[in-house]
């Protein structure tokens, strides 16, 4: 759990305007990344593969090469 509050991970947020990074500790972004999917409708991504963020851990985060939320896509 120390790992979790002290080593830092990226997020990439993307959206209509672009993209934001956030780089902030594992525990922080596991919390921005459900407060989005909940609030926003984002959908995550955990090294390219969609996954539900609630299945998502802290070690997860800490191994994970690349994180993604962007908009829901839908098809037509």
């Amino acid at each position: 759990m120390i790992n979790a509050l002290t080593e830092k991970v990226t997020l990439k947020i993307v959206s209509s305007r672009g993209h934001d990074e956030i780089t902030d500790s594992a525990v922080n972004v596991l919390e921005r990344m459900k407060s989005e999917c909940e609030e926003n409708g984002k959908w995550a991504y955990l090294n390219g593969q969609q996954t539900s963020v609630d299945s998502i851990s802290l070690d997860d985060l800490l191994a994970a090469e690349d994180l993604t939320l962007t908009n829901a896509l839908v098809g037509g």
